[in-house]
């Protein structure tokens, strides 16, 4: 004869120890991996900031040659005095 008790033990799922342990499992995982994440959101940043300093700097360079060029170009004589003082 089948033993009722053993089975419907069996089916009512999981227990609080076996979640508990579960769920430190994962808390263990995530304190694992979450200054990995911060190190990534850093370097990110760095490498956005590097990308905007060469824009930045890409911008200015090509300003100054514009303006070079504008000031040559120019023939007003002005221009020729203040490159001499």
């Amino acid at each position: 004869m089948l033993n009722l008790r053993k089975y419907s033990r069996e089916l009512n799922g999981f227990t609080l120890i076996e979640l508990l342990v579960t769920i430190a499992i994962i808390a263990l995982l995530a304190s694992i991996l979450f200054p990995v994440f911060g190190k990534a959101r850093e370097k990110a940043r760095q490498t956005t900031c590097t990308n905007n300093l060469k824009q930045i700097s890409t911008a200015l360079m090509l300003y100054a040659q514009d303006c070079v060029r504008s000031r040559n170009e120019c023939g007003c004589g002005g221009c020729e005095r203040r490159r001499q003082e």
